[in-house]
């Protein structure tokens, strides 16, 4: 088998996985951004709006949170739905990559049997 290519395979479903465990952290994000967000919500609902500079400041939080939420949100989509939707087209490629690995070792195997041959003379 071409070792380089084999090893892109390999590549391909490590960053795979990465991929899914990024997943997994960015709705994460999203859910402690939604928290941060409660709280404010909570902190400005109850606060005396008698003076400017106080509510601005609020407000001013507010708009960095919902930016901040806004690009979370939207890297955790992609992600999902990248994720989400390669997973068992991902899986059945690994059990076919296992399949064939298993049976080309097999075929190597039974003609190093038939031939008696060293297994280091067949791979040249």
């Amino acid at each position: 088998m071409n070792e380089k290519l084999m090893e892109k395979v390999k590549n391909f479903f490590a960053l795979y996985d990465e991929i899914a465990k990024g997943k997994d952290r960015a709705l994460i994000e999203v859910s402690e951004c939604d928290k941060e967000l409660s709280e404010l919500y909570h902190e400005i609902e109850g606060m005396e709006l008698g003076h400017i500079a106080k509510s601005h400041k609020k407000l001013k939080e507010l708009q960095i949170l919902l930016r901040r939420r806004r690009e979370v949100k939207g890297t955790a989509r992609i992600v999902q739905s990248f994720a989400d939707g390669l997973s068992d087209k991902i899986e059945k490629m690994r059990q076919t990559m296992e399949s064939v690995t298993k049976q080309h070792q097999s075929v190597i195997d039974e003609i190093q049997e038939k031939a008696k041959i060293q297994p280091e003379n067949l791979q040249k």
